[in-house]
């Protein structure tokens, strides 16, 4: 990694930028920042090898402290700094993290004075300045400064840096659900990194005038790892346009445009969104610039993956991975791997297919998929790995069921594990389920994922509670526990759940029962247009009738994000029976615009 740097601080590229877009942070302006941070850390009484985490929505200050840590040894933990207190408390505890940078509106919130010895709050630039304006300052205490300000007495620091641990030490902690409901702790290493990067940057053709639109979190593997760091490798940018969201559609196609931009880098939900709701797309993939969309994270429907190729004359280059191993299998960009409906061939790693056996399964037999190469982790911070032994070798066992055709192309089945994936993102029903069973008058539960035609899928339980509770007391109850996207869509209260004679829950008929209407929710008694809506917006986002009014916004309405959105849209176009167009769906900026669109469309 230092001599990563020292390329950069010896050649032309310094001014370059590597995050471009409204917020921007140029090669210099990193290196000389990674070099500040590292004396600020060292005079802080810190080491290389201890554990720092990062709890901060701006994505310039995200990427700029992972790589600045990156290059001085010390291991960083990304945590969402959506995440409840109760999440974020659990795993800053179990990481034993000394120091975190922190938005400032965290501090009070999450309380971690008695957990962290070293609290960084990231002051927004807004807030700084008018701090400034009214003569306040910061405290002279290391322990509790605002960043970046804490660096201004190392304006001058030039001590290289020679970090010289292994790389195989942690070098980046990201946070994984556990199948018990007990989140996970990832360690990848540096050469674990590097090794993604290089596998990714091989194929897919990276170099230093590749222009990547990211438009997933850097809290997500792919948003910080085969976009930021890969980015970083191949002295290229980034583009980023702001966090993702359905009314910020019209400005990731003008970024395709305005910064000429080379690919995007998405998961199959947004691009499901592109596809729904982006009218003349086929106009915006037209520029000479643009190569391919990398879709990761989660299955690719072939309907999409299809229909987006037709419409646009580009490729869909469909990578498959896990957090745990990168990127490891590669359905194009050439035309040999590029085979509609799988995941494509393995690249720079070892793909077996194992039968219930252990054995090597047969050509065109599911078994379950393992790997094995340099970018796969040695295991999470308090248990090794899941590996198994074939052939003498040590594989890494995904949990997910494919098989291998003919060809040398593998096609992805299904999941041993019991993982739902709404959006690229983990979700596992122990978790959920766990919190339920939390609330005192919760007997049972099940939870379950069913398809989504936007999100892939979405998170439905099912539960046997006492009288007097319902599925909106629940949505509330875990809603302080769980992240957002953890959270049910939907909730059906039940007087029992279908279970086979040991007295398990039969999930494929539970799935099944709901696909039916058969535990669907009864209909509303006959309402004005306005009451519905406002009944349909509860649901979707999850929040009290006595909470929304007609002038509710996603400002106002915290859950209301872009998952919420298009469930509140697909509610609205199934109980009026109308279609709603993409403008109109970009345009419902508050409830009372909803209703007008309603009332038009019924002519009322």
């Amino acid at each position: 990694m230092e001599a990563r740097f020292e390329e950069i601080e010896k050649t032309g590229l310094a001014s370059k930028k590597l995050i471009d877009g409204p917020v921007t942070l140029t090669y210099l302006e990193l290196s000389k920042q990674s070099r500040k941070l590292a004396a600020f850390l060292k005079s802080s009484g810190l080491e290389p090898g201890d554990r720092l985490a990062i709890a901060v929505a701006d994505d310039v200050q995200v990427g700029s402290i992972f790589l600045s840590c990156l290059r001085s040894g010390f291991s960083l933990l990304l945590i969402d700094p959506a995440a409840k207190k109760t999440e974020a408390t659990e795993i800053i505890r179990r990481a034993e993290i000394k120091g975190i940078f922190i938005d400032q509106e965290l501090v009070d919130e999450w309380m971690l004075q008695d957990l962290i010895p070293h609290i960084w709050p990231v002051v927004k630039q807004k807030k700084k300045l008018i701090s400034r304006l009214l003569g306040k300052k910061d405290q002279a205490d290391s322990t509790t400064r605002n960043y970046p300000d804490c660096l201004t007495e190392f304006e001058t620091e030039v001590a290289r840096i020679r970090f010289e641990g292994s790389s195989d030490r942690s070098s980046l902690l990201l946070c994984t659900s556990g199948t018990t409901g007990l989140p996970k702790i990832l360690q990848l290493s540096s050469k674990n990194l590097i090794a993604a990067a290089n596998t990714t940057s091989t194929k897919l053709g990276f170099s230093e005038s590749t222009r990547v639109l990211n438009l997933l979190p850097l809290t997500h593997y792919d948003g910080i790892i085969s976009g930021l760091f890969t980015a970083f490798w191949n002295d290229a940018a980034l583009i980023r346009v702001g966090p993702f969201s359905v009314p910020l559609l019209p400005d990731v196609f003008d970024a395709i445009y305005k910064y000429r931009c080379t690919h995007v880098l998405l998961t199959p939900s947004i691009l499901a969104l592109m596809m729904r709701l982006g009218e003349d797309m086929e106009e915006v993939f037209k520029i000479g610039d643009f190569h391919f969309v990398i879709s990761v994270a989660a299955n690719l429907p072939p309907k999409l993956w299809t229909d987006f190729e037709q419409k646009t004359g580009k490729y869909v280059v469909n990578v498959y991975g896990l957090s745990e191993t990168g990127n490891n299998l590669f359905a194009g960009p050439d035309e040999e791997s590029h085979q509609i409906g799988t995941i494509g061939k393995p690249v720079d790693c070892g793909a077996l297919i194992v039968n219930e056996n252990g054995e090597e399964a047969a050509l065109g037999e599911t078994g379950e998929l393992l790997l094995d190469g340099p970018s796969i982790t040695a295991g999470y911070l308090e248990q090794p790995a899941a590996k198994v032994n074939v052939g003498g070798t040590e594989w890494f066992a995904t949990g997910d069921l494919a098989f291998v055709d003919p060809l040398g192309v593998f096609h992805l089945v299904g999941r041993k594990k019991t993982i739902i994936i709404v959006g690229g993102r983990n979700v596992y029903p122990d978790e959920v389920n766990n919190s339920l069973l939390s609330h005192p008058l919760v007997a049972e539960t099940a939870t379950v994922g069913v398809p989504d035609e936007i999100w892939g899928e979405r998170v439905v339980s099912c539960v046997v509670a006492q009288d007097g509770l319902t599925s909106q007391d629940l949505i509330r109850f875990v809603s302080e526990q769980l992240s957002d996207y953890k959270v049910p869509r939907e909730i059906h209260i039940v007087s029992e759940l279908p279970k086979g004679r040991s007295g398990k829950v039969l999930v494929n008929e539970l799935i099944a029962q709901l696909q039916q209407g058969s535990l669907q929710k009864k209909e509303e008694t006959e309402a004005k247009v306005e009451e519905q809506v406002l009944q349909i917006a509860s649901d979707s986002f999850r929040t009290p009738l006595s909470e929304l009014s007609l002038a509710t916004t996603p400002q106002s309405c915290s859950s209301w994000d872009s998952v919420a959105h298009m469930d509140f849209v697909i509610r609205l176009e199934e109980k009026f029976g109308v279609e709603l167009l993409p403008r109109e769906v970009i345009q419902i900026t508050a409830l009372d615009a909803a209703v007008r669109m309603i009332r038009s469309k019924l002519a009322l």
